[in-house]
C-alpha cells in the first residue's frame, strides 16, 4: 500500500518471538460480518439483492402499482423537510484523460491521470452503519461508512487514490484534544481489514487519507483510554490463565532398580511428572502459571528445549535464549502455557528442582504479545517472528529492560515503570509498515501508563516468586516370576526391554543370532536379558544376586524350600538340566505352560539355591 508521506510520522513499536503460537480469545475475535454477507467491500452488493420473477398475467396491475408507487414517492420526497434523515448517497464520475474527482455533501474522491483506463466508471456510496470491529477502541465519526469503487469493483487504482472526509470540525477537535489518533479505518471485500493514516485539515474540516486499494471506509479515531483499558483487560486475562492438570500427574516411574516419584510444587504454579523412557529419566515441567520461571536443578540439566506455545511464551523463550539469562547458574526457563523437560541419566535421576519467576521478563513479553493482539483487531500484522529472527540486538535490548525492571522495588515501580515501558517499545523500533505505525501511535501515548498500572501484579510477587520439587528415588525389591523380573517380560521386544533396563552397559551379542543386554558390565550372577534376535522377542531373563521369585524362595534358600513353594501347582523338575548340564530345579506352571514360561533355580555347589532365571537356565548356551 502507497501512502502520502506526509500524511503521518512515523513512531517506534513493538516485539515479538521466534515460535508464534497467537492465542485465540473469543473476545478478541474480528466482528468481519456486521452486516451479513451485505457489508462494504468491492465486488459485494451494497444492499441486499433478490430477483423475482411475476407469474403470467400479473403484469398489466403491476404496471398500474409501480405508476401509483412512483407518484406517491414523488410526493413524499418534496414535501420532505431539508433536515431528514441522511440518504443514501451515490454520486459519480468518469475517468478521463485527467483523471476524476467525485463530490458529494460527505467525501471526496479523486485520482490523478492514469489512476484507470479513460472511461473506466467511479461510483461511491454512502450509509449509515456501524463500526466493522468489535473493540471500542476505534470510533468512527456519525456513523457512516463509504464504499468506493472502479467499473463496479471489477478495477483496483493503478495510483494512489484521495478520500476527504468533510466532518464536524468542532467534533474532530474534542478528539485531538484527548490525545486520540486520527485514522481511517478500510475493510476489503473479503472481510480484511487495515488502518489508514490520516490528517486533519482544520481550514476545510477535512479528514484525509490516501489509498491504493478500493474498500469500505470508516473515518474515525483510536480511542486512546480505550486502546488503555483493552491492554490493561487482555493482559489481566492473560495473567489470569491456568492450565489443566495433564494425566501424568501423581504417577510414578520406574527403572530396573528404583521407583522415582515427583512432589507437587508449592501453590501449583506448575505440574511435575516423571518418567524413564530410551534409557534417560526426565521430570516434565507443565507451567500453570501466567509467569515466566528459571529452574535450576540437582544434578543440573544437559540439554533442554523450550519454544513458547503462545505469543508471549514466544517472546519469553526467544529473549532467554538469545540473552543467556541464567546461563551462569545453569538455569533453564519455563514459559507460560508451555511445558518443559528436563533430561537426566538413570543412573543419576535428579533429587530436587528450584524454581524463582522471572517477573521482568513475564512483564515485557505479556505486554508486548498483548499489544499484538489489539492489531490483530484491525488487521494489522507487525512481523514479529521475522522482525526479531532478523534482528537479534533486539532480543538482547529486551532482556535488559527486563532486567531493569527485575531490579525496581516495590515503592519505586509507579514512578520507574512508565520509562521501561517506553523502553521496551524503542528497543524493536518501526515496526508492522505503515498500518503498524499509525496503531502503534495511539499505543505509545498509553504504554507508560499502562505499565505503571500493573504495580498491583508486582507487588503480588511479594513472597509468591519461588517454588521447589522434589524427586524421591526408592530402591525395588524386583522379584521373579514365571513370566519376568520386575518390569521386563517374556516376549516384549528389544526397545521394550532397553527401556526398562536402564541404564544398558553391556549389549553384545552371543552365537550368531542371542542378543545380551545388561546394566552391569559382564560378571558373574548379574542381570542380563536375552533376545532372539530372529524373532527380536526376549526369550530369557538372568537376575543378579539375592534375587528372589514371588513366592520369597531364590538365593540362598534350600532345594525342599523350592519345592514346598512350588509343589501344588507347578510341575517340578530336578536334576541336571540348567546350564551346561549342571544341577538346577525348573518349574513351571501347570494351569497356563506357555513355551518358554519357567523358573530355573540353579544348585550351586554347597547345595543351597542361587539366583533364579527365567525362560532359560543359568549359562545355557543358545536362546
Amino acid at each position: 500500500m502507497e501512502v502520502d508521506e506526509g500524511l503521518y510520522s512515523p513512531i517506534g513499536v513493538l516485539a515479538g518471538a521466534f515460535f508464534l503460537r497467537r492465542r485465540n480469545r473469543a473476545n478478541r475475535r474480528l466482528r468481519t460480518g456486521c452486516r451479513g454477507d451485505y457489508g462494504l467491500g468491492v465486488g459485494k452488493p451494497w444492499f441486499p439483492m433478490r430477483t423475482w420473477q411475476p407469474r403470467a398475467g400479473t403484469l398489466s396491475w403491476l404496471r398500474a402499482v409501480v405508476v401509483i408507487g412512483m407518484a406517491a414517492v414523488c410526493v413524499v420526497a418534496c414535501s420532505s423537510s431539508a433536515d431528514s434523515p441522511r440518504e443514501t448517497e451515490r454520486p459519480a464520475s468518469t475517468v478521463t484523460a485527467d483523471g476524476f474527482v467525485v463530490e458529494s455533501a460527505a467525501i471526496t474522491v479523486s485520482g490523478s491521470a492514469g489512476v484507470a483506463p479513460v472511461g473506466t466508471q467511479v461510483s461511491v456510496a454512502q450509509e449509515s452503519m456501524s463500526s466493522p470491529v468489535g473493540t471500542a477502541m476505534f470510533r468512527p465519526f456519525d456513523g457512516s461508512a463509504f464504499d468506493v469503487r472502479l467499473a463496479g469493483g471489477d478495477l483496483q487504482p493503478q495510483s494512489p487514490i484521495h478520500l476527504q472526509f468533510s466532518l464536524d470540525a468542532g467534533n474532530v477537535e474534542d478528539r485531538l484534544r484527548e490525545g486520540a489518533t486520527l485514522v481511517v479505518l478500510a475493510r476489503s471485500a473479503t472481510g480484511e481489514l487495515d488502518l489508514l493514516p490520516a490528517h486533519w485539515d482544520g481550514a476545510s474540516a477535512t479528514l484525509n487519507t490516501n489509498t491504493t486499494h478500493l474498500s469500505g471506509f470508516w473515518p474515525g479515531w483510536l480511542d486512546v483510554g480505550a486502546v488503555r483499558q483493552g491492554l490493561a483487560d487482555g493482559i489481566a486475562a492473560a495473567m489470569g490463565l491456568r492450565s489443566a492438570k495433564p494425566e501424568c500427574l501423581g504417577e510414578p516411574a520406574e527403572t530396573a532398580s528404583v521407583m522415582l516419584s515427583v512432589s507437587p510444587v508449592e501453590r501449583d504454579v506448575a505440574w511435575p511428572c516423571v518418567d524413564v523412557s530410551g534409557g534417560k529419566v526426565t521430570v516434565g515441567l507443565h507451567s500453570s502459571s501466567p509467569w515466566v520461571w528459571l529452574v535450576k536443578t540437582s544434578p543440573a540439566v544437559s540439554a533442554f528445549e523450550v519454544h513458547g506455545k503462545d505469543l508471549a511464551g514466544a517472546v519469553a523463550a526467544g529473549i532467554f535464549y538469545e540473552a543467556e539469562i541464567g546461563k551462569a547458574q545453569g538455569a533453564s526457563v519455563l514459559v507460560p502455557g508451555d511445558t518443559t523437560t528436563f533430561p537426566f541419566e538413570a543412573s543419576a535421576p535428579p533429587a530436587y528442582g528450584q524454581m524463582q519467576v522471572e517477573a521482568g521478563l513475564s512483564l515485557v513479553s505479556v505486554v508486548l504479545a498483548e499489544i499484538s493482539a489489539a492489531a490483530d483487531l484491525f488487521g494489522v500484522k507487525l512481523g514479529l517472528v521475522d522482525d526479531l529472527i532478523d534482528n537479534s540486538g533486539k532480543l538482547i535490548c529486551l532482556a535488559t529492560v527486563a532486567e531493569t525492571l527485575n531490579g525496581v522495588s516495590e515503592a519505586d515501580f509507579a514512578a520507574r515503570a512508565g520509562a521501561l515501558g517506553r523502553a521496551t517499545l524503542d528497543c524493536v523500533g518501526s515496526i508492522g509498515g505503515v498500518a503498524g505505525a499509525v496503531f502503534l501511535g495511539a499505543v505509545t501515548g498509553v504504554v507508560s501508563a499502562l505499565f505503571a498500572s500493573l504495580g498491583g501484579l508486582w507487588n503480588a510477587l511479594t513472597g509468591q516468586d519461588r517454588a521447589s520439587f522434589t524427586v524421591t528415588a526408592t530402591t525395588k525389591t524386583t522379584v521373579v516370576s514365571d513370566h519376568g523380573f520386575g518390569a521386563i517380560e517374556l516376549g516384549m521386544t528389544a526397545d521394550e526391554a532397553k527401556a526398562r533396563l536402564s541404564p544398558v552397559v553391556r549389549d553384545v551379542t552371543y552365537y550368531g543370532r542371542c542378543r545380551v543386554m545388561s546394566n552391569k558390565p559382564d560378571t558373574i550372577w548379574d542381570l542380563s536379558v536375552w533376545i532372539n534376535t530372529t524373532t527380536g522377542r526376549v526369550t530369557g531373563i538372568e537376575t543378579p544376586r539375592g534375587t528372589v521369585t514371588d513366592r520369597n524362595v531364590g538365593d540362598g534358600s534350600t532345594a525342599a524350600q523350592v519345592r514346598q513353594a512350588y509343589q501344588r501347582d507347578h510341575t517340578i523338575e530336578e536334576g541336571n538340566i540348567g546350564g551346561q548340564g549342571s544341577s538346577a530345579i525348573i518349574v513351571r506352571p501347570k494351569n497356563s505352560p506357555g513355551l518358554g514360561r519357567y523358573i530355573c533355580f540353579p544348585i550351586t555347589s554347597d547345595g543351597s539355591i542361587g539366583p533364579p532365571s527365567v525362560g532359560r537356565p543359568y549359562a545355557s548356551e543358545g536362546c
